[in-house]
Parts: structure tokens; sequence; C-alpha cells
């Protein structure tokens, strides 16, 4: 959060102060419908806009307020024109008023307003993290209940005439809802709350209302998420990977986790805010699909085709309740021709930004795609619908690699599922460039084996070599020493002659007395 916050401070920096007030003169909203979406943890506002030109001069753009408190905790903001084809139209931030404390949005329209003419806008705002757990902490098995505050106004830079705010929740059961009191009692209608019609609503006009009501599925928050797609021309293969640290956001547990009650109590499980698993679409023909985390691979997962997807089912090695986290990371192989055309040229690579949000938030999102050894001239275009914070371009090395592959790096935060969009990445690269790395292999064995050779070559021996003149020196000692050795020579030879008489003397002597002793017998018997 705190580097939410810091964001916002260098936003806020780079933006010109503006006077809200001085925009009232320009148009005045006929009629403003709002409609709050709170079935998901994520809130989804679309506002419909009827405004006039109430000024002396044609207009082209119309301004859009938005309270600073909410900016940290908007995702995504998007503008489209009600007439005609309904077109985009372009949105963009422009300044702040720190006397109102309102944060101020330009939209272009396509076409100049006459005085006294109308215009009809359409804005779409999805806002994270304002659903909070009340109370904070519930048993084990139990329902979650949530909160939600919100002004029950359009905050606006133009006063308007009339104004209806309609909110929709995941089901009937609403503990209690307060605000617009005395005057504007909202009206519950099943799932939904509507307050209004009022009237004559100045600018900048604020009434908070807030909303208690029963949330059972678990508030999740992806904290990190870094996406890996690696290009291959060679095996003509699209490899995804993606690591996630996921949180649980919900109400936490108020003792320990007891395991035998968890058991006992599976069949309500659905009415806990505890997540048991999470389910994935994949393409079609995806392959090779893998699930593990830090401890190994994890078992406890479910992959089937379909018949337009796959989808991939995994459970955690433990579940989730309120409070507690869990880091995974998994991937897949797809062929490379459903993501990839080539004309004039340039290869065109179209990959999705992030995939399978649902109802998660991502705080920290990373796209890093991985292009084949030799691209080059790359030309990135992000969606139109949002920016990216940052992007980066880096070098990655890999097996047999050896000039290293151009890789991008997109990063953004507060990712929710409208950000599910397609990045577009064009580059050029030769054919001639598949050669590099059996190449590179192929020279690199070859040296390796000519340095064996060599190496087997140098004289490993370990002694003193001697030069020409220690020779001869050498050589003249042992012709000196000569005569000594041979008498040395002669006198073992005499001492082995010495040993060999007495053993022969001794035989013979043993065999003449063997000889005697039989004839004495020989008489006597």
């Amino acid at each position: 959060m705190k580097q939410i916050y810091l964001l916002l401070f260098l936003i806020v920096g780079c933006l010109a102060l503006v006077d809200v007030s001085s925009l009232s003169n320009d148009f005045r909203n006929v009629r403003v419908i709002r409609a709050l979406d709170l079935s998901t943890s994520i809130v989804k506002e679309d506002i419909g806009i009827r405004a006039k030109n109430t000024g002396k001069h044609a207009m082209n753009v119309y301004y859009f307020i938005l309270p600073t408190i909410y900016l940290p905790f908007i995702a995504s903001y998007t503008a489209n024109s009600k007439q005609g084809n309904k077109d985009p139209l372009q949105i963009e931030p422009i300044g702040l008023d720190t006397n109102q404390e309102s944060h101020i949005f330009k939209i272009h329209l396509n076409d100049s307003i006459e005085p006294d003419q109308d215009i009809k806008i359409g804005i779409n705002l999805v806002y994270t993290h304002l659903v909070r757990p009340f109370p904070e902490k519930i048993p084990q098995v139990s329902k979650q209940h949530v909160s939600f505050t919100n002004n029950l106004y359009l905050s606006s830079a133009y006063p308007s005439d009339d104004m209806k705010t309609t909110y929709t929740f995941p089901s009937s059961r609403i503990v209690k809802f307060s605000g617009g009191e005395p005057d504007h009692m909202g009206q519950k209608t099943q799932n939904k709350i509507v307050y209004g019609t009022f009237n004559d609503i100045k600018p900048l006009s604020l009434s908070s209302a807030t909303f208690h009501y029963e949330y059972l599925p678990p508030i999740l928050t992806v904290t990190s998420l870094k996406r890996e797609i690696e290009i291959s021309h060679w095996g003509n293969n699209l490899a995804v990977e993606e690591h996630y640290m996921l949180t649980h956001h919900g109400a936490k547990m108020d003792q320990e986790f007891n395991r035998v009650k968890y058991q006992l109590t599976s069949h309500v499980s659905d009415q806990t805010n505890v997540l048991e698993k999470l389910v994935f679409k994949l393409p079609k023909e995806a392959k090779d699909i893998y699930y593990r985390d830090e401890v190994g691979n994890v078992s406890t997962s479910n992959f089937r085709n379909e018949k337009y997807t796959s989808t991939l089912e995994i459970r955690p090695r433990f579940p989730l309740f309120g409070g507690w986290k869990t880091t995974w990371y998994m991937g897949f192989n797809v062929s490379l021709k459903n993501f990839l055309r080539y004309a004039k040229g340039r290869y065109m690579l179209k990959v999705l930004f992030v995939e399978n949000v649902q109802s998660m938030v991502i705080d920290d999102a990373q796209l890093k795609v991985i292009l084949p050894e030799g691209a080059k001239h790359i030309i990135i275009t992000p969606p139109d619908a949002f920016g990216i914070d940052s992007v980066e371009e880096i070098v990655h090395y890999s097996y047999f690699d050896s000039t290293g592959r151009p890789a991008i790096i997109l990063r953004k935060r507060n990712v929710v599922s409208n950000h599910e969009l397609p990045i577009l990445i064009s580059y050029r690269y030769s054919s001639l460039r598949l050669l590099q790395k059996p190449v590179a292999a192929t020279g690199f064995f070859f040296t390796l084996c000519l340095v064996s050779i060599l190496i087997s070559k140098l004289p490993w021996a370990i002694h003193h070599h001697l030069d020409e003149k220690e020779v001869t020196k050498l050589s003249k000692e042992v012709l000196i020493k000569a005569p000594v050795i041979l008498d040395s020579t002669l006198v073992s030879e005499k001492i082995k002659a010495s040993d060999v008489q007495p053993t022969a003397h001794y035989k013979e002597k043993t065999i003449k007395e063997k000889t005697n002793g039989s004839k004495k017998r020989n008489k006597r018997g």
C-alpha cells in the first residue's frame, strides 16, 4: 500500500493544479444514471450521462471528477459515446484540485458540441480493495459479511438536474444499509437497492451511504504475478510459465485452525470463505502442463480437454482461510502458429497481458516476453484501454545461446480482469538465425575437443629439465664412477657363487648319509 501512495504522490506531482469551480459553466448534466455492481469483491461502476452545453462556445471536451481518496483504488477507467456507434473516447488525467480534494480527468469528444446541444457519455470505473470484511474475525465455520461505503451522488464538476443510483449485491441477504436520510431513503428489491431520483444536485455534492451484506466467496489478492512467455521458432513452440503469490484478504478465524472440525464440516465449506480450489482456462492445444510449489510437484490437480478450451483445476496443499497465503507456479506449452503471424517482412506476436484473473485482484503484474535469439527492430503496442506502468528491454540467456535473446518486461499495478487484453509485439527475424544455435553448439564442442587434445599433449611429468651442459657434466661423472660400479658388481657375483656351492655340497653330503644308513640296516637284517 505504501508503494501505491508513493505512486500517487509522483502522479500528483506531475499534474497541474486545476480549479473545479471554473468548469461548472461549460455543461449541465440533464440526467445521470449510476449502476454499481457489488456481486464480487471488485466494485464496477457504470455511469451514463446526458449533458447539455450551457456555454457560449462549442465544446469538444468533458471533465470528469474523481475524489482523491479513491485514486489509489481505481484499477480501470474508460469512456465511450452513447450515441451512434458508441465509439470509445479518450480519457486522461490532467490535474488536481487540492481545495476540493478531487482528481480531474479530461474526456475528448469525437465531435464538437454546439451550445444547447446534448451529448451522451458512458464512463466505466473499476475499484479494488474497497470491500472490507466486517467483522474482521469470524469462527472457522461461519458465513462472511462485508461492508462498503460510497457517495450516493456522482462527484461531478457540473450541476445535475436529476440523478439515480442503483447498487447490485451478490444476494438478497443484506444485513443493513444506511445513507440519504431523511430525504432520500433507499428502496430494496431482492438483491438491489435503488436511491433516487435526486433533483437539482450541486457540483461536488456528497452524501455517504454504507452497506453491510453477506459475501461468501473468498476475497483473493495476487500480491505478485510473474508471467513469462518464451518464443521458439526452431521448435514452433510458445512456452508459458506463471508464478503466483496469493493472499486471502477475507475475514480471519477468531481461533486456531481445527483440522477435525474442517473435515467434519466439509459438506458446508461452500458456505464459508475458505478457498479449496482454483480453476484456470488454458488454450485448447495446451500440453505438458505442470503445477508445482516450493516443495515440489503438487499432485492435487486435474486437467481436462474440452471442446474449445482446456481446463486446469488446482488444489493447494492446504485450504486457504482469511489472512493465509500460498505460492505456486504452473506452466504449459502450446503451438506457436496460433499466436504468431508473418507479414511484410515482420513477425507479429499477439499475447494477453494477463489471463484467468476472474474475481481476483493483482497488486503487481509482470509480463516477460522472451523473443528468439537474433530478433531485432522490436515494436511494442500496448492496449488502448490502459497504459503500462513501465517497459524494459533486457538480454536473456538460455541453453546454448551465444549473443542472448532480447526480452521485453512489462509491469503494471492494480490489475483486474478488464486488463485481459492483447499485447502486440512485432519484430524482424532472419531464417538464417535458425542455424545460429546449432553452429554455436558445434563450435563449442569442437573447441572443447581441441582444448582437450592440446592439454593431453602437454608434459605433465614432475621432473627437472636438463640442458646440454648439465647432460655433458652428468655423463663425465658417470664415466669416473664406472670402475667402482664394476668392482661392486664382481663382488656381488662372487658372493652369489659362494652361496650356491655350500648348498650343492650340503645336498651331496645328505645323500651319502642316507645311503650309508640304508646299507647298515640291510646288514642287520
